[in-house]
């Protein structure tokens, strides 16, 4: 998904806003590395997986997003000669441990496409029945999806992918609901936006429908959302200051510990995007230049003595 799409879940019981008051926690250790495609514009990673695999996009000089992916500090171009090399534009949005990859394609008529990049080359094309667009934005182990589609009046709408039938997961009374996450518990997380021009509510969903919404302990109201959420239920979350500055976090068992970039990278602006069960952190920062750069911090191995 490109990086507005995911600032932009499900007739369920929506219980009220859950204020996280637990204290803040020390920063962990973590090994930072800028990863960019070589000689593109702009380089943003949005996903990781357990092996430390991970994806994103990269814009070439002529303006276009294409698909990226990669391991150990190199990145290449997904699908080069496929269906998604020969889009007009593509987004990697997330990967599996099986080596999947989601995301979202514009072909050359225009149209907007999900897709599901397979090991061995094959991709299956996603549109919802009716749809006049369909996005992939979180993709489990266990193969189930989640996104958002427009349908035929242009209307956005969540949707969720479970044992291969579409559901629409929209909050009630709200203006718009991203889904940006799934884990393999089918527990999914995003962003619930109820009253407009604000960032909103982290929101958590359960597999029995049960939501629950979620600010930061030091964010003004409705200034927080959620982007990603592991096999340890760790959920990677954002949220806004007054001043519209953005403050990454992780959150595990109600703690909220602070995630930012090392002054040394010169970070106007960091977008933390996703967090594996190890621990390791993918995003994108822009630098004083404003040129956008994909970043890797992942959590060295204890040593044994």
């Amino acid at each position: 998904m490109n990086t507005l799409l995911r600032s932009l879940a499900i007739a369920a019981t929506l219980l009220a806003p859950v204020a996280m008051a637990a204290p803040t926690t020390a920063e962990p250790t973590y090994h930072y590395s800028v990863i960019d495609y070589p000689g593109a514009a702009n380089t943003a990673l949005y996903a990781i997986n357990a092996r430390g695999a991970y994806v994103g996009a990269m814009k070439d000089t002529t303006g276009a997003h294409h698909a990226v992916h990669g391991h150990g500090g190199q990145l290449a171009v997904l699908n080069p000669n496929g269906p998604i090399g020969r889009a007009v534009e593509s987004w990697a949005f997330t990967t599996n441990v099986l080596g999947e990859i989601g995301g979202t394609y514009v072909d050359a008529a225009g149209s907007t496409h999900g897709f599901i990049y397979r090991p061995g080359g094959r991709v299956d094309t996603i549109d919802l029945p009716g749809a006049k667009v369909t996005q992939v934005y979180g993709l489990n182990d266990r193969g189930q999806f989640i996104g958002l589609y427009d349908d035929a009046n242009g209307q956005t709408h969540a949707y969720a992918n479970v044992d291969g039938q579409f559901q629409t997961i929209d909050l009630p009374n709200g203006v718009a609901t991203i889904p940006l996450s799934i884990n393999d518990s089918g527990q999914i997380a995003g962003e619930f936006i109820a009253t407009a021009n604000t960032v909103g509510y982290g929101f958590l969903r359960y597999p029995d429908g049960h939501v629950t919404l979620h600010s930061a302990p030091d964010a003004p109201p409705e200034q927080t959302l959620y982007i990603s959420i592991n096999n340890r239920r760790q959920v990677l979350g954002t949220w806004f200051d007054g001043d519209g500055n953005p403050h990454n976090f992780v959150r595990q068992h109600g703690r909220h510990v602070p995630f930012n970039l090392p002054d040394s990278f010169g970070a106007v602006y960091v977008a933390a995007e996703t967090i594996n069960d190890q621990g390791d952190i993918v995003g994108v920062f822009f630098d004083s230049n404003f040129v956008a750069h994909g970043f890797l911090a992942d959590r060295p191995l204890p040593v044994n003595h």
